[in-house]
This record gives structure tokens, sequence and C-alpha cells, in this order.
């Protein structure tokens, strides 16, 4: 297994690792004061995110799985305007890629959900942390545990846990 050439969504969650911290309130001020604004003000699609994951959940509904990936890619997109979040931007691109490509419910929904509630929480908590309340110490806090949060769900639902499942049915 050592032999695997490493994937590059792994090599950049390596070099997520930055020697020198920003704090939110240097960037800040480093920001232009339009999109320090912007930033703070995405409750609104937050709140969009979690109705969708809300009733993904209630519903086990194909099409609100693709809602929250609308949200998440919209979320990426607005990130990715700012070259210091390319990483957070990254995570979220990758993480829509595979919700987008998902056709059907055949798998654990509820497990989903709760990997999915805990990404949209943690943006909405780095978010304010860095753009909101500006307390957070490094603006980089959360980029290697989004990846690995999206690696673990592409991992649980695309990976092995896939392949697994189409073994069993030739038996």
């Amino acid at each position: 297994e050592k032999n695997e050439p490493k994937r590059y969504e792994n090599i950049r969650l390596e070099a997520m690792h930055y020697a020198k911290k920003t704090s939110a309130l240097t960037y800040a001020q480093e920001m232009s004061e339009d999109v320090c604004e912007e930033m703070a003000e995405m409750d609104e699609l937050e709140r969009e995110m979690r109705e969708a994951l809300i009733i993904f959940e209630e519903e086990n509904s194909l099409v609100a799985l693709h809602e929250v990936a609308k949200g998440i890619a919209r979320y990426a997109k607005t990130i990715g305007t700012l070259i210091d979040f390319e990483d957070v931007a990254f995570s979220l691109s990758k993480l829509c890629e595979l919700l987008f490509g998902v056709r059907e419910l055949s798998f654990n929904k509820r497990k989903m959900h709760l990997l999915l509630d805990g990404i949209l929480e943690d943006l909405s908590q780095w978010r304010k942390m860095i753009f909101v309340t500006q307390e957070a110490k490094d603006i980089h806090y959360l980029d290697a545990s989004l990846l690995s949060s999206c690696l673990q769900i592409e991992t649980e639902f695309f990976g092995k846990t896939l392949a697994g499942e189409e073994e069993l049915d030739l038996f």
C-alpha cells in the first residue's frame, strides 16, 4: 500500500500547516471593508444550506442533498474570491463534486447528515470568528480539518464502502 502514489488531496492536506499564523484581526485590517462586510453577511446562505440539510434528513431527498451541494458551491465561490482561502474553497469544491455525483440514496443517510451538519457548523463558526468577531488567532485553523472531513465523506460514501457493497452483490 505504501507504493501507491499520493492523491492530490492528501498532498494538499500535508501542505496545510502554515508556519506563519495570521490573526483574523490582522487579516481584516488588510482586507477591503466591502469584502469583510460581504463575508460577514453570509448568514442567509448558511441558513439556506441548513434548511436544505434538514429537508434531506426529514425526506431523504436527493433533490435536498443537491440543494445542500448548491449552497456549498456558492459558499466555495464566495470564499474562493479571497486568495488566502483557496484551500477552504478547494475542499468545498471537492465536497460539491462528490455530492452532485450522488444519483441514488443507497447509503447511511443519518451518517451523511451528521457529517455534513458538522461541516456546515464548522464553516459558520470559522466565518464568524474571522469576519464577524475577528477573534481567530489563525485564519487557517479550519483548512486541514475541513479537507479531512471532506476526505472522510469521500472514503466513507464513495470509496471502499461502495466498492465493498458491489462485491457483496456478486454473491
